[in-house]
């Protein structure tokens, strides 16, 4: 799909949203080994599961549910490769938006998938990159901030196709 069309129907989805946002911290898992004063390489990844459930108005809750997986590896010389290294820290936090959406009925899960990437996404990503960096810090490491995503689409980048967007790794459930 194309850049554009996702934006479009992103868009369409927009239109019919009621004014509110519901954010809440569904889970967190931390696991930490005692601080050390050591160089690390911080990986990140973030996977996206959409559920919509239509109510008896034609209307829908849209729920988004933000997975952030988050390591870091010593990097210290003398210790061998970092991929065979144990993490310092591992934390992963599962944030979710709610919205209501009026009419969703007719909405396509391109629609909801392009919602996610493109709105549900970025309204969530600050409070991830809050509770990570809160976690981490209160467990004694030194602060680590999650990279604001800017642009987004480079999440969705179609493998086979740079110039498309793939948005069949958002998981959908509709009821």
């Amino acid at each position: 799909m194309r850049p554009e069309e996702v934006d479009d129907l992103a868009g369409q989805v927009v239109h019919r949203l009621l004014s509110r946002l519901l954010v809440r911290l569904a889970g967190v898992k931390l696991t930490t080994a005692l601080p050390v004063d050591s160089d690390f390489a911080v990986t990140a990844a973030i996977s996206l599961a959409v559920d919509c459930q239509t109510d008896s108005d034609g209307d829908g809750i849209y729920i988004l549910t933000c997975t952030y997986s988050v390591s870091a590896v010593p990097t210290e010389d003398g210790e061998g490769p970092a991929e065979d290294r144990e993490p310092a820290w591992t934390c992963t936090v599962d944030i979710q938006g709610q919205w209501v959406i009026r009419g969703v009925g007719d909405l396509t899960d391109d629609h909801l998938r392009a919602f996610a990437a493109k709105v549900g996404i970025m309204a969530l990503h600050p409070y991830a990159r809050s509770h990570i960096q809160s976690l981490i810090t209160e467990s004694g490491w030194p602060p680590y901030t999650l990279d604001v995503l800017t642009p987004q689409d480079e999440l969705f980048i179609d493998s086979d196709d740079p110039e498309q967007i793939d948005l069949s790794g958002i998981t959908l459930s509709t009821t």
